[in-house]
């Protein structure tokens, strides 16, 4: 039987580019002279240099296939695998690993394009580094632009000149826009503040999400360990905890009304793992009902678990423990990636204990819902044409309750026994449907969020049928009667109706069909980004 990647065309979000040695030298104006970015051999190693200070060891970010660990490293271009800076090599690496498409971001610029503003002493000279940087990622990138994805760079400390890049790389054909997650660090305003509306606001007119990776933030703090507890050691532990200032960065997204100002917008947490998601979001759902924000802000329509089901997604690579119950929960918001090449990716050498792509999706995906990874692999990467899910369902008998599911109902077969769920997460669903007016369903004495075998069709609303038009008091949707060979359609855009995907294609995947109760394989869309 074909594995996971045979049967899906897999979309790797977060890997990186070993920028070639020549990538400033050869675009940026030579006034600047040893100020630009350029490489230099010293001590029979590759270095970057600004100036004359040190940035970045190639070698340190290019650690596929290498037989050590941190600090060990490659020394040179000519031990580092031609995959990790050449586009020839790198699509060869991923037809080699089942892999269809990858997302592609920056090393020597700064996950958040802070190298820039901390190394660079002109205001013009960091502009012109930004703009060749996403010259020369959308020169590498055209090799194959439907499977080698561009995020660009942004000059963030300027927002006029961010506005402009990212109208002038959308243009180029970038997918998305790279932004550090914790902009205070540097100077700038925070992520919630009105200052970035601008940018956000061009970014969603562009259709393009902002995408958060870790390492986007000051961590000098956090690199410096509180005592000398070796290199190795303290590496492991900066790495681990880079994940929460993700998090932080989430936070002011929802908490500071971004997601409600611009619902249309995506966001992305790269590379900051995706087991704690559901904790996170328990977390602020708690302290936003139990703190009062609704009576402090009741245009703030959506509980915070709602609006990252709307419009935030998060990325993982090695999680086995915590990932099933992540993806069980927020099935279109979780994203695959394998941090190619760096030293903490799914890139295996002799002194890791990573498995290859293909064998570790196998192990840790291969027990859930065909759907499921359907999405995960795929579909939460890819777009339709239209870029959102709509309610346009086939024909269904009168007396059938709309086909929509409900809202965070993991995509199952009807005829699969629901799983057994902790009197916590039974209670929470009992008091969500009573503040909803809802009565759950009940299967076998468990509550349950999904539909009884015998009755095929899922429903948007949790009564009998769909006779009168509801709406929510946390959502915007409404579900009205519809004759029979008509289709159920959503007035307005809610958490249930939210986008399908992050990027756009150049061609559509073909919308989904709702499962009945014998549902038929479902196909593996044909586009991606």
């Amino acid at each position: 039987m074909p594995d996971l990647f045979d049967r899906h065309r897999v979309i790797d979000v977060d890997t990186h580019l070993t920028e070639p040695p020549d990538v400033w030298t050869a675009r940026v104006s030579r006034k600047w002279g040893d100020l630009v970015p350029h490489v230099e051999r010293r001590d029979g190693q590759d270095v970057w240099l600004i100036g004359d200070a040190e940035v970045l060891k190639p070698g340190l970010v290019s650690m596929a296939g290498f037989d050590g660990t941190v600090p060990d490293h490659p020394a040179t271009y000519d031990d580092i695998p031609a995959a990790c800076f050449d586009a020839g090599a790198r699509l060869a690496h991923m037809d080699a690993n089942g892999i269809h498409a990858q997302v592609i971001y920056p090393n020597v610029g700064g996950f958040g394009s802070q190298t820039f503003v901390n190394r660079l002493p002109e205001p013009e000279l960091k502009l012109e580094c930004v703009r060749a940087y996403n010259d020369f990622l959308g020169e590498w990138c055209s090799a194959d632009s439907e499977r080698l994805l561009a995020v660009m760079a942004l000059p963030f400390w300027d927002l006029a000149a961010c506005v402009a890049e990212v109208e002038r790389s959308a243009r180029m054909g970038h997918r998305a826009v790279l932004f550090p997650s914790q902009p205070q660090d540097f100077g700038q305003p925070a992520l919630c503040d009105p200052h970035w509306d601008p940018l956000w606001a061009a970014a969603q007119d562009a259709g393009l999400p902002i995408s958060f990776h870790i390492g986007g933030q000051d961590l000098g703090s956090l690199v410096k360990p509180p005592a000398d507890i070796g290199t190795k050691a303290n590496f492991a532990r900066f790495s681990s905890l880079a994940f929460i200032e993700n998090s932080k960065g989430l936070a002011e997204l929802i908490f500071g009304g971004v997601c409600h100002r611009f619902p249309r917008l995506d966001f992305v947490s790269v590379e900051s793992g995706a087991g704690w998601v559901p904790s996170l979001l328990e977390a602020f759902d708690w302290q936003w009902r139990n703190g009062g924000v609704r009576e402090e802000h009741p245009e703030y329509d959506l509980l915070p678990s709602e609006y990252f089901r709307r419009q935030i997604y998060a990325c993982f690579w090695f999680e086995e423990q915590m990932i099933g119950r992540a993806i069980e929960l927020y099935p279109d918001n979780i994203l695959y990636e394998t941090d190619f090449p760096h030293p903490t990716s799914m890139s295996p050498g002799p002194a890791t204990p990573a498995l290859p792509p293909r064998h570790y999706a196998a192990e840790a995906l291969g027990a859930l819902p065909e759907a499921s990874v359907a999405k995960v692999l795929h579909g939460n990467a890819a777009t339709d044409a239209s870029g959102r899910a709509t309610c346009t369902e086939p024909a269904r008998p009168p007396s059938a309750p709309c086909p929509r599911r409900v809202r965070g109902e993991r995509d199952r077969a009807p005829e699969t026994p629901a799983p057994r769920r902790s009197r916590a997460a039974r209670r929470f669903d009992m008091h969500r449907a009573r503040r909803e007016n809802a009565r759950p369903f009940v299967d076998a004495g468990r509550y349950s969020r999904q539909r009884p075998p015998e009755t095929p069709w899922r429903r948007c609303c949790p009564v009998p049928t769909c006779s009168f038009a509801r709406s929510r008091t946390r959502g915007s949707t409404t579900c009205s009667a519809t004759p029979a060979g008509r289709r159920c359609t959503s007035t307005t855009r809610s958490s249930s109706s939210r986008r399908s995907s992050i990027f756009s294609c150049a061609t559509s995947r073909p919308r989904p069909t709702w499962r009945t109760a014998t549902p038929a394989p479902r196909a593996v869309p044909a586009s991606c980004w």
